[in-house]
């Protein structure tokens, strides 16, 4: 299946109360977004306009998802690769969670899987050691280091 065919998976694929995110959501969505950046520590402020607006469009595109749980959230979206347009890469944005963290990853990967991704890809901020150690244990390994420099 392509990325222009990809379609959202349906609330009854998954369950312990996690499921694809809804316009409906969005009070709570937002809430978690914000404790995330709070707990993310990262040098840019949180923008709750432009927050919304990409929830929305992540929500509503069928390229994208976001699946909500209880106490987390996790978001991404299908990309091609640069040098080969049919491996599509399910590509994580965001992964928050209090709790349920593990299931929220593998609801993330079942959707990459029904829309006919070649791999997840995952990132954690630097200082997360534990989410390191987590991902490996999944059969993740690492593909990329990314760095930044604030200007």
């Amino acid at each position: 299946m392509g990325i222009q065919e990809a379609k959202q998976v349906s609330a009854s694929d998954v369950g312990d109360g996690i499921r694809p995110a809804t316009i409906e959501d969005m009070p709570r969505l937002m809430e978690y977004a914000r404790r995330f950046h709070e707990q993310s520590c990262q040098p840019f402020p949180f923008d709750e306009d432009a927050t919304a607006r990409m929830g929305e469009i992540m929500i509503e595109a069928p390229q994208s998802t976001i699946i909500i749980g209880e106490a987390g959230m996790i978001g991404g979206a299908l990309c091609p690769a640069y040098c080969a347009p049919d491996w599509v890469q399910a590509v994580e944005l965001f992964w928050w969670a209090e709790k349920g963290g593990i299931a929220l990853l593998k609801a993330f990967e079942d959707w990459a899987q029904e829309v006919g991704a070649s791999e997840v890809r995952m990132t954690t901020l630097a200082a997360l050691e534990r989410a390191d150690r987590l991902l490996r244990g999944l059969s993740y390994e690492p593909a990329e280091i990314s760095y930044r420099k604030v200007l």
